[in-house]
């Protein structure tokens, strides 16, 4: 992304910052119908239902633990610009992500792949010229189409030819699909994954509730029509996007699709603290939101 257009991004987080700081002391804000908590998370309980889910399901329910010293090896690689906008209050965050994603896809030189989602990362970049892949950034905001390396389009609806790509991965970004896009995007993946090829979710979202959660200044037309219809509705300013979705382990049924020739598997990461010997309380808290990734192959047609 130019620096004229992280720039942009800059002024718009700093206009929103202010409207949101006069935003929250309103009368309107205080008596909003969909202004309450999120409700907190058991973790222990939480663990043990999506093991049973996944056990139901006979999906693998497996620990991923992060090797300080291999994710020490990536961040070195990938290292982002200190002049980069990108992630300032996130970064560490971001690049766990990246390093789980890369970590599940295991791909070669030459493998083509696709940041799904990927707005102004850097990462794609960063594959084509540390790990010598054919690496593309798909985003929604992007001009329609393939061009060059950027794809625009919706994720669940890729202007690429059937069996096109080795991998994909999104970052802090599923949870933002509203409405059928999580589900259509996952049946994309059946017909663009080549046979072998995967796709990595990163972090998966659940929860003890299902919840459907807006930013009410940026999602001004919110319809609770459109809200799923197991989910509690959550309006949070600062979201960090207009809408996120968080699954009830049962809700997971609307991704993990059987009849599709995908195989998946969930994954919960441990040892994330340990590759960050110096860390703010911030990041440390950021951090923590990687609890389970979601790893889908095509194993058939």
């Amino acid at each position: 992304m130019s620096l004229a257009r992280q720039l942009n991004q800059k002024f718009d987080s700093i206009i929103y910052r202010f409207r949101e700081k006069q935003y929250r002391h309103s009368p309107e804000w205080a008596s909003h119908r969909h202004n309450k908590k999120i409700p907190e998370t058991n973790w222990s309980v939480l663990h043990r239902v999506i093991a049973d889910e996944c056990r139901r399901r006979d999906i693998p329910f497996e620990e991923l633990r992060i090797d300080a010293d291999d994710f020490s090896q990536f961040a070195r690689k990938f290292r982002i610009s200190p002049f980069s906008l990108y992630a300032l209050r996130s970064r560490e965050k971001k690049v766990m992500e990246h390093y789980v994603a890369f970590k599940l896809l295991d791909l070669k030189p030459g493998n083509r792949y696709i940041d799904i989602a990927s707005e102004s990362s850097p990462f794609s970049g960063l594959a084509r010229r540390k790990m010598g892949l054919e690496a593309y950034s798909q985003d929604l905001s992007y001009p329609k189409g393939l061009r060059g390396n950027r794809i625009g389009s919706s994720a669940d609806s890729l202007p690429v030819s059937d069996n096109w790509i080795d991998g994909a991965s999104l970052q802090c970004a599923f949870e933002h699909f509203q409405g059928d896009i999580d589900s259509n995007f996952i049946r994309e993946l059946a017909r663009v994954l080549k046979q072998g090829g995967r796709c990595v979710i990163v972090p998966l979202y659940v929860g003890q509730k299902a919840l459907n959660i807006y930013d009410p200044l940026l999602y001004a037309d919110w319809k609770d029509a459109n809200a799923d219809t197991d989910a509690e509705i959550i309006a949070e300013l600062a979201l960090g996007g207009h809408f996120e979705r968080i699954y009830a382990p049962a809700s997971l049924a609307r991704i993990l699709i059987p009849g599709l020739g995908l195989r998946y598997c969930v994954y919960y990461v441990t040892g994330k603290e340990d590759a960050f010997p110096e860390i703010t309380a911030g990041a440390r808290e950021q951090l923590s939101r990687i609890r389970y990734v979601l790893l889908i192959e095509k194993t058939g047609n």
